[in-house]
């Protein structure tokens, strides 16, 4: 499955609460061809573990690998630029501890020099134990879990992934929360959960009323249907971002509830994705305090290969705020529609058998108040060194959420070595 993560605008049209603290802190534009599911079966090997009065041995199989990044990003806003140097040290190991199950974790040590600001880091990325008995697979310990078909488009969501460090740029996709998670093998079926006791807000742009959230919760049921398959999902969640109470000068992320269907089908090579949400209870401001909604959201997309090297993904969105009768606002006096849309268009391009890759994206809002372009070029033809740049295009009108981005514009440099 082909995977993007463009850290531009694209979440912000995707769900207008997050766009309330939209900020262009990276520029780069990822991809990664990326094979696995959801959850990947454990091999016990059969390791031996003997009990000796105190003594507790266990013989483990690991996979120990380093990896070393530098990157530079510039980005030009209205009359600011921002130039950003990043290094960053990753180690990260899956080790298979039979009986016990299997760890997989991933630490990062990074500086930053933000306009002559610098800043280091130590991040525990992610950190899990996996395991299965008979019919139920779980894993424990800081993950993410993602819902939906619709790659990069939050219809049903990515369960809110914990913030990132003060003073950090990075946002890559593996940080996730403490969480227990667990799956349920129905023949053809499965019925999946998962449970967050102490969940965290993504963002914020001024001070929540308070820091202690209620947990997210939620179910998942898949089937196969026919040349596809069909999910339904219930859940818990808190916002992607805190929502601003313009009376109070405050914010607050309350939990809201999520029922929704997720459906693709293969046809004549071309996969078609569907997916459907109704979230009740979210919260909004007007100009005298915040009070609690349902919204619809919607999303169908395909993903075609043209050839063996050439991947396209198309997607289309939209939001429907229900029994609206008065007017809503996000910080900055701009009104929240009724009704947001957008789209996403995706074309990836692999030459010189795999060493070279290119992708493009095109995004941006169906009433055409905002758009954006972005292109990324990789080189993987040098032994254990990649390297990436990648640049971006904004456009906005006047009157939109995004206006002081509008002729925005950054580019991205990257080396990536591995040991």
């Amino acid at each position: 499955m082909v995977r993007v993560s463009i850290l531009l605008l694209l979440t912000g049209i995707a769900h207008p609460v997050f766009a309330q603290d939209f900020e262009l802190d990276e520029t780069e534009l990822v991809f990664e061809i990326d094979g696995g599911d959801e959850f990947s079966e454990i091999d016990e090997f059969g390791e031996e573990i003997e009990f000796d009065d105190a003594s507790f041995e266990v013989e483990t199989t690991t996979s120990l690998a380093l990896t070393a990044l530098y990157r530079y990003s510039r980005e030009n806003t209205l009359q600011t630029t921002t130039d950003i140097s990043r290094f960053e040290l990753n180690l990260e190991d899956t080790a298979d501890w039979g009986g016990l199950g299997n760890i997989e974790w991933k630490a990062q040590l990074a500086a930053e020099d933000n306009n002559g600001t610098s800043t280091s880091e130590t991040i525990l990325k992610k950190f899990t134990l996996q395991n299965s008995y008979k019919d139920v697979s779980w894993k424990l310990g800081k993950m993410r879990i993602g819902w939906g078909e619709l790659e990069g488009i939050s219809i049903l969501d990515i369960v809110n992934p914990a913030a990132s460090s003060s003073g950090s740029s990075s946002g890559e996709s593996d940080a996730g929360q403490w969480a227990l998670s667990a799956d349920y093998f129905i023949g053809e079926d499965i019925l999946s959960g998962f449970s967050i006791v102490q969940p965290a807000i993504s963002s914020e742009i001024i001070p929540l009323v308070s820091d202690k959230f209620q947990p997210e919760f939620g179910l998942k049921y898949q089937r196969p249907s026919g040349q596809g398959q069909i999910s339904l999902y219930a859940a818990q969640l808190l916002p992607q971002s805190a929502v601003v109470n313009l009376d109070a000068g405050t914010s607050s992320a309350q939990p809201y509830n999520l029922l929704g269907l997720s459906y693709n089908y293969a046809r004549s090579g071309v996969l078609w994705e569907f997916d459907l949400g109704y979230k009740s209870g979210q919260e909004r401001s007007d100009l005298t305090g915040l009070s609690r909604h349902d919204r619809l959201d919607l999303g169908v997309g395909f993903e075609y290969a043209l050839n063996s090297t050439t991947q396209i993904n198309m997607a289309a969105y939209g939001q429907f705020w229900l029994n609206q009768t008065e007017k809503y606002y996000f910080p900055g006096g701009f009104e929240d529609k009724e009704t947001n849309a957008g789209y996403q268009l995706y074309i990836s391009k692999d030459l010189s058998n795999e060493i070279w890759n290119a992708a493009a994206v095109f995004s941006g809002a169906l009433d055409a108040s905002l758009a954006n372009q972005a292109i990324s070029v990789e080189y993987t033809g040098l032994d254990e060194l990649k390297l990436l740049a990648s640049a971006y295009w904004i456009q906005a009108n006047s009157d939109s959420l995004f206006s002081a981005y509008d002729g925005a514009n950054g580019i991205s440099f990257s080396v990536e070595r591995s040991f």
